[in-house]
């Protein structure tokens, strides 16, 4: 006879236990060797079944570079193709639609095992092929709509066409290095495009027919031989309305104007306001900045990972050299935050929750943000009611009591008033198991306990 799934479900209005959070740790997350993660990317990260790309960094001379796949929140990965590619870059043109399409930036570094350039897949990596700029080393990818641009050695390019041709816009950007690109509206007709540099901030309103120099507040002095570069910019990270940058040596800078002008967002005691902030990871209001340990400079600051869920007003530490030795890149996939490492080889991952209310972010406001279930008991699937009194960033998941997500139900803006969201649970093991609703600072939970019938 066909077994049957029954759901026990009651509120639960605790969070996490203080002795789990303090025992959470970074763990590797099963990619070991000579792997060097230089880039990640995420697309359907609104579903339940992510697929998180690494680009890995081959060495002059050695073995690496490629693209590796995880389908299963980091937990196994498999090799998906470019034997012997540099990767310094990943971007997506519509991560969370059914045919995204990767762009890969490579470097020339490596020219015996293959070019540099501009490389595109269109069925998750499946399958690669070369769109231009070859025999360039491409150090950052950008896009807005279907515009990709990307940055050379010496030069920037836009393509419209999904890279299958560029064309210079250094010009229009004063001959300045991009960095990172980011962009604030990209879904509204006119979305407002940025360009991070060592010379400071550029944007575009027109897809990068012209620029305009967006720096008035932002300063980052760092000392190099024979010089000093000016307001040097390493990344940028969108968070909402409000626009954060990354400098060399001198922490977090916020715009809350379209990069009109910029304010120190380096609040606490974490020193993050003399650290070279390389990186940035966002989930909902909960911003993460990476620094890479300064090797040439190392009485200045080790690697290091920071969250601030108030827009830079603090910073608190979620990772350092207690974890793992050297921080690559960073990005949010399910309810994990991952950090790439470059001494040992490996990928780290530790979950959000872990961090974010060990920190005290996240507050349980059952009054505020009501759920149910029905039916209660339910067979096989259960409907979850969530009514909000405000609007917001939502996302709905379940995972087990060890923390791993099970499902990822929703992920995206919700007005205020009632939400339905149905859980199917056919083939999940009986046990306890926990649907959160993260809605800005607050979270709701209910436990769930799944038995066989």
């Amino acid at each position: 006879m066909k077994k049957n799934f029954v759901f026990i479900i009651s509120i639960l209005t605790l969070i996490f236990s203080t002795t789990s959070n303090a025992n959470a740790q970074w763990v590797v997350s099963s990619l070991t060797g000579s792997q060097f993660a230089q880039a990640f990317a995420v697309t359907g990260g609104n579903t339940s079944s992510p697929m998180l790309f690494m680009g890995n960094y081959g060495p002059v001379g050695g073995s690496g570079g490629g693209v590796y796949l995880s389908t299963d929140i980091g937990t196994t990965w498999k090799y998906q193709g470019l034997p012997g590619v540099s990767v310094n870059t990943l971007a997506v043109i519509g991560p969370n639609t059914s045919s995204p399409i990767l762009f890969l930036g490579a470097s020339e570094d490596a020219p015996v095992f293959a070019p540099g350039g501009v490389y595109r897949t269109t069925n998750n990596g499946t399958n690669w092929a070369p769109v231009g700029l070859a025999d360039s080393s491409v150090s950052a990818l950008g896009v807005s709509g279907a515009t990709v641009f990307a940055q050379t050695d010496y030069n920037t390019f836009r393509s419209t066409d999904y890279g299958l041709t560029w064309t210079s816009i250094s010009q229009a950007l004063g001959g300045a290095s991009v960095t990172a690109f980011a962009v604030i509206g990209e879904s509204s007709p006119s979305p407002m495009i940025f360009a991070a540099s060592y010379t400071g901030v550029f944007r575009s309103g027109d897809n990068g027919n012209t620029w305009e120099k967006t720096s008035n507040g932002l300063t980052d002095i760092y000392p190099v031989s024979g010089g000093f570069v000016d307001t040097a910019v390493l990344s940028l990270a969108v968070s909402g309305s409000n626009l954060f940058a990354g400098t060399m040596d001198s922490g977090v800078y916020i715009s809350t104007n379209n990069g009109v002008s910029w304010a120190s967002a380096n609040g606490g005691s974490t020193g993050i306001g003399t650290t070279e902030i390389d990186d940035f990871a966002v989930t909902g209001s909960n911003i993460f900045a990476v620094s890479h340990a300064k090797i040439y400079r190392p009485s200045v600051s080790v690697g290091k990972v920071f969250l601030s869920t108030n827009n830079g007003t603090n910073w608190t530490v979620v990772g350092d050299s207690t974890d793992f030795a050297f921080y690559g890149p960073i990005i949010v996939c399910g309810s994990y935050l991952f950090a790439g490492s470059g001494v040992g080889g490996t990928v780290h991952r530790r979950l959000l929750s872990q961090m974010i209310n060990s920190n005290s972010v996240e507050t349980s406001h059952s009054s505020n943000n009501a759920l149910s279930a029905f039916p209660n008991p339910a067979f096989q699937s259960t409907k979850i009611n969530f009514t909000s009194t405000e609007s917001g960033f939502a996302e709905v998941s379940v995972v087990s009591m060890l923390g791993t997500q099970v499902a990822r139900i929703y992920s995206g803006e919700l007005t205020a008033g009632e939400h339905k969201f149905s859980w199917e649970a056919n083939g999940m093991a009986a046990g306890m198991y926990e649907c959160i609703v993260r809605m800005n600072t607050n979270v709701q939970r209910l436990s769930v306990s799944l038995i066989h019938n």
